[in-house]
């Protein structure tokens, strides 16, 4: 594997990885701060000395983040009196919670694309209107549901230590490690 390749498989998995645990990571107080942190790590993929895999696999799983965040209501535009941020992202050592402090969810993430993505802004533009327009006749986005109260909660299962005459590794154990290997490894390709 050649570095293009690893690094068009690392953008992939965590692009594809972000989006499978979107719904449980949205509900993160720290939510916005991990967003901005994908975006630099994409950033610092762009911006690497890679090839042509890169550079055609990045803007493409990118926009699929942005998509899926934006219908679910995780993006929205600002109100249309509240000017947005275009262009490129301001350098220098602001933090990622001075960002989201100053500018929000919104302006941050076009900023963060302005510097290393920016035909996507456009893309986040469309879909952002596309999505206040449906939401508009339908209803405002899904939330996840409430906790369960302590009382419904099953109770713990107890725990028992091994016995002395059953092995360390079961093999029922290790065939499923190999399984779960095995569809990484497909996930992966």
């Amino acid at each position: 594997l050649d570095a293009d390749a690893f690094g068009a498989r690392c953008v992939a998995l965590l692009c594809k990885a972000y989006l499978h645990f979107l719904t449980g990571l949205a509900t993160l107080p720290e939510f916005d701060v991990l967003w901005l942190k994908v975006l630099r790590v994409l950033e610092a993929f762009s911006t690497a000395k890679t090839g042509e895999a890169v550079a055609e696999t990045l803007p493409e799983h990118l926009r699929s983040m942005l998509v899926v965040m934006a219908s679910r209501g995780l993006l929205r535009a600002p109100a249309s009196g509240t000017p947005s941020v275009r262009g490129g992202k301001p350098r220098g050592s602001t933090t990622l919670s001075s960002a989201l402090a100053s500018k929000g969810l919104w302006d941050a993430t076009m900023s963060a694309l302005g510097g290393f993505c920016p035909q996507l802004q456009d893309v986040l533009l469309a879909e952002a209107g596309a999505c206040s327009q449906t939401e508009s006749r339908r209803g405002p986005p899904l939330q996840p549901p409430p906790p369960l109260p302590q009382q419904q909660r099953p109770p713990p299962l107890p725990c028992q230590p091994p016995s002395s005459s059953a092995p360390a590794v079961s093999t029922t154990a290790t065939s499923t490690m190999g399984a779960v290997a095995g569809r990484l490894y497909a996930f992966i390709s």
